[in-house]
């Protein structure tokens, strides 16, 4: 039997989110850049996509985390 890890609440306020209307997935914002970018490389990867910064809490009752462990941690297949 397995047993699934424990969710932590995230230490930030701010995440990022894709401006498609199909976006789901929340991401940790990216320090490194003045633009606003997910820390994970996946989500980063298309350089076309556009990025927002936003509230976590509007968020979170309709989009997920990000599991990457770069973003909210988790596993990572």
């Amino acid at each position: 039997m397995s047993r699934a890890a424990a969710v932590q609440e995230p230490d930030v306020e701010q995440v990022v989110v894709s401006r498609s209307q199909y976006a789901d997935t929340v991401h940790r914002p990216d320090t490194g850049t003045d633009d606003p970018r997910p820390a994970c490389a996946q989500a980063g990867a298309d350089k076309r996509r556009e990025w927002r910064e936003v509230s976590l809490a509007s968020q979170r009752p309709h989009r997920s985390l990000c599991r990457n462990p770069a973003c909210f941690g988790g596993e990572w297949w």
